[in-house]
């Protein structure tokens, strides 16, 4: 989901002159109070962090808003599973709750329906490295491979939806 917005910011930062039409879900938006109480602005040394993450937050739900030349976002508030998108992504950042909390959100069920919404080539990353989840991946057809994960964080997991069925065999 779109939580804390610390991927859509990292995304603006890191996007350059890349166009980014930036989709996210979220069940749960965060209360303002929350949101003011996070320091990412002050943490990332860029020093578009500030204007870029309050530009993101103060976005409408449910309304897609150019945030600046070749960066739009879409906030839906919604569910995973209630979630019905218009089109398919190159990238899903995948940072649902642990496997153990929210069991639902990882299933192969789940991770069948996310690789139908991904282009052919395609990128799925999660923060969970669980074998179980590595294995619903694969179920699902994607190609997995583990990444070194973040500060305090061993591995990590990247998947890709093959570009054609010839590359997965």
């Amino acid at each position: 989901g779109f939580g804390t917005g610390l991927n859509a910011l990292l995304t603006w930062l890191h996007a350059g002159d890349t166009p980014i039409a930036y989709t996210a879900i979220e069940a749960y938006p965060l209360a303002p109070e929350q949101i003011s109480a996070l320091n990412y602005p002050q943490v990332l040394t860029d020093p578009q962090a500030t204007e870029a993450f309050a530009q993101l937050h103060q976005a409408p739900w449910d309304a897609l808003t150019p945030l600046r030349p070749g960066f739009t976002l879409l906030k839906h508030a919604t569910t995973l599973e209630a979630y019905q998108p218009e089109g398919t992504f190159d990238l899903i950042y995948y940072d649902a709750f642990a496997p153990n909390a929210q069991p639902e959100l990882w299933s192969e069920a789940v991770m069948a329906r996310l690789f139908t919404w991904l282009d052919p080539g395609g990128i799925f990353i999660t923060y969970s490295a669980k074998s179980s989840v590595r294995r619903g991946l694969i179920q699902a057809g994607f190609g997995v491979e583990k990444l070194p994960g973040p500060p305090g964080k061993r591995e990590m997991l990247r998947a890709r939806r093959p570009r054609s069925p010839l590359e997965s065999e």
